[in-house]
């Protein structure tokens, strides 16, 4: 594997894991934002209806980016605004890749990557390979897509122990896609899966190739 992807993805992919205690619970901000704007601007993060960013639980740099979406009726504190069909957390992590189509041509090896000992580590809350266990994974469309458990403390109170996500590429950039469910109403693989999917959908939709002109992908927050 290529030195670059795997120093990425050693690093705590949840980035922001100690922000997510506040995630989706908080009184809300008063404000419904869809999508953001990250990475110098390069890439739009934007979630499935009813997913709104919690600016109390982002973190935006130059090249690289955390970002929590929850329920916007609780981020927003609005009771009317719609919410999403799935009670759960999405999180976006983008980091730096290389050249345009490297990522995608490596999923292949992305996917054995995650099921060797420092793969799992790299999955882990902890940072721990006892920790995780890989329930099943497969590429579809240039996105692998991975069903773990990870037996670390949990990210927040409630949350369940394991996780769906969707690696992709944005720009050459690496992008991971994951759903956290929680376990008072457990999301079931089917729901997962399918939220996971629109996810990763509406980033790429919202995130075209760029032309030979440098252009960047139309969008900002709202």
């Amino acid at each position: 594997m290529s030195t670059w992807i795997s120093e990425t993805l050693m690093r705590p992919v949840l980035a922001g894991a100690i922000l997510l205690g506040l995630a989706g619970c908080l009184p809300g901000n008063a404000v419904e934002t869809t999508t953001l704007n990250v990475a110098d601007r390069n890439v739009v993060v934007t979630g499935p209806p009813g997913f709104c960013i919690d600016p109390s639980a982002t973190r935006a740099g130059r090249e690289s980016a955390f970002v929590l979406l929850g329920n916007c009726a609780a981020i927003a504190g609005v009771p009317g605004i719609r919410q999403p069909e799935l009670r759960a957390l999405l999180a976006a992590t983008i980091a730096p890749g290389g050249a345009p189509g490297v990522v995608s041509e490596a999923l292949p090896e992305l996917s054995a990557f995650f099921r060797s000992p420092a793969g799992r580590a790299a999955l882990s809350r902890s940072r721990r390979a006892e920790t995780v266990s890989i329930v099943e994974s497969f590429s579809r469309d240039g996105v692998l897509y991975i069903h773990a458990r990870d037996r670390s403390e949990a990210l927040a109170p409630g949350m369940t122990d394991d996780y769906w996500r969707a690696y992709f590429e944005l720009d050459g950039r690496i992008v991971s896609a994951s759903v956290l469910g929680f376990r008072a109403a457990p999301p079931g693989k089917e729901h997962s899966l399918a939220t996971l999917r629109a996810f990763e959908s509406r980033m790429r939709a919202r995130n075209p190739v760029r032309d030979g002109a440098g252009q960047a992908p139309s969008g900002g927050s709202t």
